[in-house]
């Protein structure tokens, strides 16, 4: 054994005959230490040259195997259909490279053939029109910017008819985005106008006047395929009034959907070829309101409506009125916000009975001397309602049970409050009414099964409750209660499949622990408290709205 070795393990210091032994005799092992380091030195310059010549076998490998690609033999037809159903289905094609279908030509030479040859992937757009000093502030006010602005403009207009021509003669579905009052604003309109006669699907996002008044003044015949449009209107201007009330626009022959912000006018007083409206969506009209009158005409003028939106007010005529019972046998999906005191009556034996989805929200509390307008519409389906979004705290108890005797087919509940603010009405009863917060508890626990006990809403399978800005609170335990109790109850009580909780206030506690197992099973349980929510419904910086931004304007059908 080295004799040194016992001195490893402290902290001695050698002597200098010690000093002198050591480094003698280590000599020999150090030299051994540097041949070894040499070698390895020589072996990884060799491993490096063998990962090199390695790895360009491989890529060379690689490139031929990509010659038996299976999506490579694909014949061009079925990378036709492939690329079409890649197409954004929320909004129209955007001019971007970065997006379908104009990145399908970047892969290789092969689909940028396909692709220009598919007309269908061309046969959408969305057209954002630029704005002088936009989102980058590329532009200045000076000549030489104006200049350059107007050569740019000129290359994107370019680029928009030739990805039009791409289309060949398929019908067109185009959304043109606002400007400012710059006049390139109706140099856009008058492009995508040019196409009139194929357009299939428009949507304008009106600013300036001019465009306003050039787009109502066109004749029907222009807009011979038109099936489906959307106009949002500036809210702070009154010049559109005058052309819309006898627009050709509005009257194209086969218009079938209608879709109308901040409309300038009242809906009754404008002529509109009713009967062949389908769906109809007035939405956040500030100018001319749309009264229970209106809402009488849309409903008797239009027999084939399947989709229909509105925000119902006051009456302007006063007094109590007979009417003839409404006969909308194809209405399948309502969306109503009532401002008004008569509008149950409206539907008084209505026949409804394709009815499917319901939304229903008032400005009203809840009183037990005026029954729910919410009890009389469903008191017209045939009990056959499938999905119904409201706001339980302002219905009274008696109403809502027998609201839900009415729904024995319900699959889907929401409970939201109203896309407006609280009314003072409904904030008078928040504050005043002590059970108005326990509303939804008290639901809860009339949908928890029990033997003995009314069953209701047997076929309930998805519930979303939603009380950010309710003021209301759910306790974790009637939840949870109902949950588990949903899940093991049996026919014909059907199981939970999905159950989404929003909630301003701080967990109870954690009711995903005891409900573990069925969520391994297929249970989707979604719940937001207190500190959890959302601040917004976006991320990252935000751009003014007179800023070009490639999805300002884009709206669909939603409902």
């Amino acid at each position: 054994m080295d004799r040194f070795s016992a001195l490893l393990k402290t902290n001695r210091a050698p002597t200098s005959a010690e000093m002198k032994e050591l480094t003698s005799r280590y000599q020999a092992p150090m030299a051994k230490l540097q041949q070894l380091d040499d070698k390895l030195l020589q072996l990884k310059f060799q491993i490096d040259e063998l990962n090199q010549e390695r790895e360009l076998l491989r890529g060379s490998i690689d490139q031929h195997c990509n010659l038996l690609s299976p999506f490579r033999c694909l014949p061009d037809d079925v990378l036709h259909e492939i690329f079409q159903w890649c197409l954004p289905t929320a909004h129209e094609s955007l001019l971007d490279i970065s997006e379908l279908p104009l990145l399908l030509g970047y892969v290789c030479r092969r689909w940028r053939t396909i692709a220009y040859q598919t007309p269908a992937l061309w046969a959408s757009l969305h057209v954002a029109i630029p704005v002088p000093g936009g989102v980058r502030r590329r532009y200045s006010s000076s000549p030489e910017s104006d200049k350059q602005f107007q050569l740019d403009v000129a290359v994107h207009q370019d680029a928009i008819k030739k990805w039009i021509s791409r289309s060949r003669q398929l019908p067109l579905s185009i959304s043109l985005s606002r400007g400012n009052s710059h006049p390139i604003s109706l140099s856009y309109l008058d492009l995508v106008l040019s196409f009139s006669a194929r357009l299939h699907h428009l949507e304008v996002d009106l600013f300036p006047t001019t465009v306003s008044q050039k787009l109502a003044s066109l004749p029907a015949s222009a807009f011979p395929n038109l099936r489906t449009l959307v106009v949002k209107f500036d809210r702070s201007r009154l010049q559109h009034k005058v052309p819309w009330k006898s627009s050709g626009l509005l009257n194209a022959p086969y218009l079938s959907g209608l879709r109308l912000f901040s409309f300038p006018l009242q809906i009754g007083a404008v002529n509109i070829n009713w009967t062949r409206l389908t769906r109809l969506d007035l939405v956040s009209n500030r100018w001319q309101r749309t009264d229970f009158d209106d809402a009488r005409k849309i409903f008797t003028s239009c027999p084939r409506l399947t989709h229909c939106s509105l925000t119902i007010h006051e009456s302007r005529n006063i007094g109590d009125f007979e009417y003839a019972p409404l006969s909308l046998l194809h209405l399948h999906t309502l969306m109503i916000v009532d401002n008004s005191t008569g509008f149950g009556g409206l539907f008084k034996g209505a026949d409804i009975p394709a009815l499917r989805h319901l939304t229903y929200h008032n400005t009203r509390r809840p009183a037990f001397d005026r029954p729910s307008a919410l009890l009389g519409i469903l008191s017209q389906t045939h009990m056959r309602l499938e999905r119904l979004t409201t706001d339980v705290q302002f219905i009274t108890y008696p109403d809502l049970l027998g609201c839900l005797e009415l729904l024995p087919h319900l699959t889907y509940l929401s409970n939201i409050r109203s896309p407006g603010s609280l009314s003072a009405e409904q904030a008078a009863h928040m504050n005043l009414c002590p059970m108005a917060p326990k509303v939804m508890s008290v639901v809860l626990e009339i949908l928890t099964p029990c033997a003995g006990h009314p069953l209701y809403l047997p076929a309930l399978q998805h519930l979303h409750v939603n009380l950010d800005f309710l003021r209301m609170e759910v306790s974790d335990q009637i939840l949870l209660d109902f949950i588990e109790r949903r899940m093991e109850f049996g026919p014909p009580v059907a199981p939970l499949a999905e159950v989404r909780l929003i909630s301003e206030h701080a967990m109870q506690i954690d009711i995903s622990i005891p409900l573990s197992r069925y969520i391994a099973d297929g249970l989707k349980l979604h719940l937001e408290y207190g500190t959890n929510l959302s601040t917004g419904n976006f991320s990252g910086s935000t751009s003014p709205m007179h800023y070009f931004f490639p999805m300002h304007g884009i709206e669909r059908f939603t409902v």
